[in-house]
């Protein structure tokens, strides 16, 4: 199976507990010598023997500089004097050059260092420090009645220093120069977490297959060029715990989704609450998921991930652009309704980016714009992990006590909108896979705005969930009034370039 036929259906981020140490350890070091001493090595090497005035004669050094430089030399067991009191190469000097290395010192030096090694496997992973906008992220559990012993951590570092070394930022030649001599002492930090993306990547399935192919990825994510991969009992475990994940049953089917909002062209693949995903992908590679014009795309997968943001984002600037001089009169707020199903928005570098550059976006044309998550609760307390991871990349909660099912919507009123249905490609899985459609069609963006309205309900059904002293009447949208005479209900149709 080619990655070309392959599209990210779906992308979450866990956080796997690690233990945190940190090491009393002893290292030899070995250092180039300085050019001097190199080449005066080199020299002595070739003629064997030489006098203290010929070296200073050729390198043009006064009285100190040849005492100084022959005493490091002699110091660092490099050269003798020999009964005549010329100076030779020392066994060590020779040794060196006829394995063909560079003539190095070796130094003996004692540092701290800090190591975490994850819970389950034991190999040593990157130290990042604390991001508080991890927090609230799923978390695989641990066994919290095995003790790690300092004896078994000093063991694992021993073993696995050099993957250390890497992670520690240093250059190759100063990883290869560098040798662990022995870890005096080790004092355990405690527990932390390091977050772990997991991409599902789905194909059409082959003749006679009902299922469509799945194929997850899981990395550690360091930056976008660089992604360290897991050891496969590290990837046993998130397997696991992946398996566990329950799936959500309640609310409309995908036939009355697609009814709800005219999706036409998902329809077609529907059938009950199933949809047909190995249908859809063949026919999206034959370009047969189109709806007619270049106002409304399909959507697979999460809005934030990469191809899809990259759409999203074209459709919003030409859209803002188009508006003109009315965006200043224009309610700028996104409104983003979650679904209820497990691991939704879950996800760190990704969602984040992409709700950072939504509102970048939307202040250029409003100082006041603003994302605004909507989630479903009753108390305070409830979706307490909802609160405290989506708190850190969005300014504005609301609660609303009206259930929520597997529909999504995101939408800036007039401008933007977004909606999808979470179904679930595979029969054993509780990993969803949003479809749907982006539109900056008026009539397709009035449809999502009264379906939005009726889901969060009124200011008897809402509460703020964060930050505590925000007002509700700030938050929600303007009555339909207010909407109808907005100077963008008669604005020009888009013309938007082709995926």
């Amino acid at each position: 199976m080619n990655s070309s036929d392959m599209r990210i259906g779906n992308q979450i981020t866990v956080l796997v507990p690690a233990n945190k140490y940190e090491f009393n350890c002893a290292w030899t070091e070995e250092k180039l010598l300085p050019a001097l001493e190199l080449f005066t090595c080199k020299l002595l090497l070739i003629l064997e023997k030489i006098s203290p005035n010929e070296i200073s004669s050729y390198f043009g050094l006064n009285t100190r500089e040849i005492d100084q430089l022959i005493n490091n030399l002699m110091s660092n067991k490099l050269i003798s004097l020999d009964s005549e009191g010329l100076l030779i190469p020392t066994s060590m000097l020779k040794q060196q050059t006829s394995k063909g290395d560079e003539v190095t010192l070796t130094n003996y030096v004692e540092r701290n260092e800090t190591a975490i090694f994850d819970s389950f496997t034991h190999s040593i992973r990157k130290d990042r420090g604390f991001n508080y906008r991890l927090l609230g992220l799923p978390e695989l559990p641990v066994d919290s009645k095995k003790t790690a012993q300092l004896e078994d951590a000093i063991s694992h570092f021993s073993a696995q220093y050099k993957t250390h070394l890497n992670l520690s930022r240093r250059t190759e030649k100063e990883v290869n120069r560098t040798k662990l001599y022995k870890v005096v002492s080790a004092i355990n930090r405690g527990i932390i977490q390091f977050p772990v993306d997991i991409e599902f990547h789905y194909a059409p399935s082959d003749m006679g297959q009902l299922e469509v192919k799945r194929i997850t990825r899981a990395s550690e994510y360091i930056n976008n060029t660089l992604q360290l991969p897991l050891s496969t009992q590290l990837e046993a475990h998130i397997a696991d715990y992946l398996g566990s994940i329950p799936r959500s049953e309640e609310g409309i089917t995908a036939e009355e989704y697609c009814t709800l909002v005219k999706d036409e062209v998902l329809k077609q693949f529907v059938t009950g609450n199933n949809i047909d995903y190995s249908g859809w992908l063949n026919a999206r590679e034959d370009r047969k998921t189109g709806y007619g014009n270049q106002l409304t795309k399909s959507i697979f997968g999460p809005v934030y991930i990469d191809k899809n943001y990259v759409t999203l984002m074209r459709m919003l600037n030409e859209s803002l652009h188009a508006n003109g001089d009315s965006n200043a009169e224009t309610f700028l707020k996104a409104y983003w309704l979650a679904s209820n199903v497990s691991l939704w928005g879950a996800n760190s570098h990704s969602l984040i980016s992409f709700c950072d550059k939504i509102k970048k976006t939307l202040i250029k044309y409003d100082d006041s714009a603003d994302l605004i998550m909507v989630h479903h609760g009753k108390t305070t307390w409830d979706d307490k992990e909802f609160r405290e991871f989506h708190k850190n990349h969005t300014s504005f909660g609301l609660m609303t006590s009206n259930e929520l099912d597997r529909l999504e919507v995101f939408l800036i009123p007039n401008i933007l909108g977004v909606v999808q249905y979470h179904g679930y490609p595979n029969s054993k899985s509780g990993v969803s896979v949003p479809i749907g459609y982006a539109t900056v069609d008026s009539d397709r963006l009035k449809l999502l705005e009264n379906l939005l309205n009726s889901r969060i309900g009124g200011s008897s059904e809402l509460k703020v969930s964060w930050p505590k002293k925000a007002e509700i009447s700030k938050l929600m949208m303007p009555d339909r009034e207010q909407k109808n005479t907005s100077p963008l209900s008669n604005r020009p149709i888009l013309s938007l370039k082709k995926d």
